[in-house]
């Protein structure tokens, strides 16, 4: 058996493993639409663990019920959205608000198929809180900052005056340091010429390099990478002109001072003036360079797999612990004569003809409550009704010592089955044939001895008559 099937090993198990242990919330789902084709719900088809953490609503409440039913209220322009989605195969990321969940989400949305939509997700409640934290705080700031200016026109002639409030304008500088300190993104601020005036702890984590080196260092000419520099340049100089509308979110790689580049997910925000002139940007990042090449790898290794499964001439179908068949290869269809479409969704022990299932019934169950990999050989009438000769692998998938379904491998063994049959008949016939000769040379054996006895006794008259002769001729003499 190839190390891809083994049950403890299995490629169909190591992909539900890394599923259900995403970070990311995802799930799958069917759109509903009315008599004019527009959205009106969408249907749960499937969702990892991390979707039940965020959301609190449990996989087995929630599969195959309308969303209208698991979150009464829901806002319609969440339908809306993945009605476009599902319907004309657009892929969007977006946040949103849940008022039923009282959270916010970054999502990305795609469809595999008409119909159908895709979700990933992460809850950034505390990110927005944040957000919204740190706004409240500038507006703070700009206030204080207003009044400072204010107390310094009115005390501009006493110097003592003038040191106190420096002092106190220091003190809220590092008040306001420190909050940045212990946020556990990067937060930078440019200004207008793109040099960097605040860099917080988690900047100087990412980046390689003490807070005092990277603050009046040029962005664009120490971290960012040289093959995008130009690009990205040419795009904040565009803000900072008004020419261009600001993207709040986006990816893209830093290099720190090792060298080492890492992707960021950035949240931007335009800083301005009184006046509302734009004087710089402040940008909130995230290293996610650890979370991409983790779904690369995952993606490398499915598709990998997916490949060579595909590429087998062996069937291969794979049911859950309920016994629902949920994946089979191009083979299966071939052997079955049926659709793959028409194969899965189906339970293997309820929803298949008797005929078709009676013998193999009793291999699967066998596997089954053995947890034993299980060899079966049987005869079965195809969905397409079919005459076949089949075996192959039972192979019980085990999750925390428990059966969680079944890998099972199908080969058609009906011409080997009519080639031995037929040679069964031919050795049978040569036998006949032989049982006959063998009957003709023992009859033909009899008829020669027989006369080979009369040939015998007539050779030994010959010599008694010849004996005579020659006593006749003496005694003549």
């Amino acid at each position: 058996m190839p190390d891809s099937i083994k049950k403890d090993d299995g490629f169909f198990v190591t992909l539900q493993e890394l599923f259900d242990n995403m970070l990311n919330g995802f799930a799958f789902h069917k759109i509903v639409v009315d008599e004019n084709n527009h959205p009106i719900d969408y249907i749960f088809l499937e969702v990892n663990n991390a979707f039940e953490q965020l959301t609190g609503f449990k996989k087995d409440k929630i599969i195959g019920k309308p969303v209208t039913k698991v979150i009464p209220g829901i806002e319609s322009d969440w339908i809306d959205k993945y009605g476009k989605v599902a319907q004309k195969g657009e892929s969007i990321i977006f946040e949103n608000y849940s008022m039923p969940l009282d959270k916010w989400f970054l999502i990305k949305a795609y469809s595999p198929s008409y119909g159908y939509f895709a979700t990933i997700f992460e809850d950034i409640t505390e990110w927005k809180k944040f957000d919204m934290e740190l706004q409240q705080k500038n507006e703070e700031i700009a206030a204080q900052n207003e009044e400072l200016i204010a107390q310094m026109e009115e005390i501009k002639q006493s110097n003592e005056q003038l040191v106190s409030l420096n002092e106190k304008l220091e003190t809220e500088k590092s008040k306001n340091k420190n909050y940045l300190d212990v946020a556990g993104v990067i937060l930078i601020v440019l200004n207008r010429n793109g040099e960097i005036t605040l860099a917080n702890r988690k900047a100087s984590e990412v980046l390689n390099s003490p807070v005092e080196n990277i603050e009046g260092k040029n962005w664009f000419e120490h971290f960012v990478p040289k093959n995008i520099n130009n690009e990205v340049k040419n795009v904040f100089n565009q803000l900072m002109e008004g020419k261009t509308e600001l993207v709040e979110f986006y990816e893209n790689p830093v290099l720190s001072s090792t060298g080492e580049q890492k992707i960021i997910a950035w949240h931007n925000r335009l800083l301005k003036n009184a006046n509302g002139e734009t004087e710089g940007i402040l940008s909130s990042g995230e290293d996610i360079t650890a979370r991409k090449n983790a779904e690369e790898k995952i993606a490398l290794t499915k598709d990998f797999y997916e490949n060579i499964i595909e590429g087998v001439q062996d069937g291969i179908w794979v049911s859950d612990k309920q016994d629902v068949i949920y994946y089979a290869n191009h083979a299966t269809e071939e052997i079955a004569g049926v659709p793959v479409n028409q194969i899965t969704g189906n339970c293997v022990l309820k929803d298949f003809p008797e005929e078709t299932i009676k013998e193999f019934k009793v291999s699967y169950l066998k596997a089954k409550n053995s947890l034993e990999p299980t060899w079966y050989e049987v005869y079965v009438k195809t969905p397409a009704g079919r005459d076949t000769w089949q075996n192959g692998w039972l192979i019980p998938k085990i999750l925390d010592g428990e059966y969680d379904g079944m890998v099972t491998t199908i080969r058609d063994i009906s011409k080997r089955k009519e080639a031995e049959n037929k040679l069964i008949e031919y050795k049978e016939h040569l036998e006949e044939i032989v049982k006959e000769r063998t009957s003709e040379l023992e009859e033909k054996n009899k008829e020669l001895e027989e006369f080979n006895q009369l040939f015998v006794g007539r050779e030994f008259r010959i010599n008694e008559l010849k004996e005579r002769i020659k006593e006749l001729e003496n005694q003549s003499k």
